[in-house]
């Protein structure tokens, strides 16, 4: 029942059968005692905890926390029932599925209040690492390494630097282990995911030198990876200032998922940032045209890259465009904040003072990139509407 509520897809039925397993698990749990048949006891609460914490992290909400604080005090009990070390293949099993689901746990806790969890998490997935071998159980192994890097790595985040960083290198040692079980030939999806993972942890520890040439190795081996994809585009883009590289990468993406409006954006960003106007003004004035349908934090992005684009041309029509810009966050609400950081577009403005209308632009994604919400953007827009109806 539990592996039809994965196959379901989500949704009520999932809930449904999720609960449906629930029901058997307790009912098998209950017709078995403890004292007098602790391995299958065992077995049995193991199945009841898994189901239970199945249902709090895909159910989320209220109750998440709540489903898995009970799904890791059945796998204590589990743990508890063969920790005289009757059955090695159990304990190893309730040792990681508890770390598994206090790593969970700590996901959800916010502040410091989440490192014990993740503590405990990591010292659980390292014991049952020292009963599994590779060469025996290699997908357990490698799901127990990866969780593990995932414990380490949130937990040298919530930790801070420099305290955090060790945790940061043990994870990055996690996701490397991964890889020798699930290699790019044998399992390219969970290759991609624990490179992307060992890149992100690069990133965490400040080494974006050393971070770009792992996320290069992944988005050309797996042209599909979105997640790799954008990471890289925001480091070449960001703080290795190579947008020029970053429109290259966003464009490949683009020719094998040409409908992806977040990644057009992307581009045209990029396009923008390395001075390729004319390329980047086609695709937002293309792109403002069909974005009826986007969020309206997309659409004040788009515009706003419309009219930079028709400033740095001398477009007639751009006075009009800052007007729908501006009736656009007008009728946003009091939080309302636009898509994008437009960092790497402003730095390519700032070092060419005498671009035309340079620093009207300026301006422009000055006000854009401001995060106080929708009164204060619409202020530095009026300011820069006057400012061109008075030139004018």
């Amino acid at each position: 029942m539990r592996q039809q509520a994965f196959a379901a897809g989500g949704g009520a039925e999932t809930g449904k059968l999720l609960g449906d397993a629930l029901n058997a698990c307790r009912e098998t749990w209950k017709g078995l005692s403890r004292d007098q048949q602790p391995v299958p006891w065992a077995v049995a609460t193991l199945d009841l905890a898994n189901v239970t914490a199945d249902r709090a992290i895909l159910g989320g909400g209220a109750n998440s926390v709540k489903g898995l604080d009970e799904a890791i005090d059945l796998y204590r009990q589990a743990l508890a029932a063969v920790s005289d070390g009757r059955s090695p293949e159990i304990w190893s099993a309730a040792q990681m599925n508890l770390g598994s689901a206090l790593q969970s746990r700590g996901i959800r806790t916010a502040g410091e209040a989440a490192i014990s969890f993740l503590q405990e998490a990591a010292e659980h997935l390292r014991q049952a690492l020292t009963t599994l071998k590779p060469e025996k159980e290699a997908q357990d192994w490698a799901e127990t390494q990866n969780n593990l890097g995932l414990t380490l790595a949130e937990l040298g985040s919530r930790q801070g630097k420099p305290t955090g960083a060790p945790r940061l290198e043990e994870a990055f040692q996690a996701f490397g282990a991964v890889q020798t079980v699930y290699t790019f030939e044998k399992q390219p999806r969970r290759w991609s995911e624990a490179r992307l993972a060992q890149a992100r942890v690069l990133l965490a520890l400040d080494k974006a030198d050393e971070a770009a040439p792992v996320l290069k190795e992944i988005t050309d081996k797996d042209l599909d990876n979105r997640r790799a994809m954008l990471t890289y585009a925001s480091l070449l883009g960001g703080r290795l200032a190579k947008p020029a590289d970053a429109a290259a990468l966003s464009a490949r993406y683009l020719e094998r998922h040409p409908d992806d409006v977040e990644v057009q954006v992307l581009n045209l960003e990029n396009l923008f940032a390395a001075g390729r106007l004319a390329e980047s003004r086609y695709r937002s004035v293309s792109l403002s045209e069909k974005s009826a349908g986007f969020p309206p934090a997309l659409r004040a992005q788009v515009l706003g890259y419309e009219i930079a684009t028709g400033l740095g041309t001398g477009t007639k029509d751009t006075p009009e465009r800052l007007a729908s810009l501006i009736a656009l966050v007008a009728a946003q609400a009091p939080d309302f904040r636009t898509a994008g950081s437009f960092t790497a577009s402003l730095r390519y403005l700032q070092a060419r003072p005498d671009a035309r209308n340079a620093d009207w632009q300026i301006q422009l994604l000055h006000a854009l990139q401001n995060r106080n919400g929708r009164d204060a953007i619409l202020a530095e827009l009026r300011k820069l509407e006057s400012a061109m109806s008075g030139e004018g």
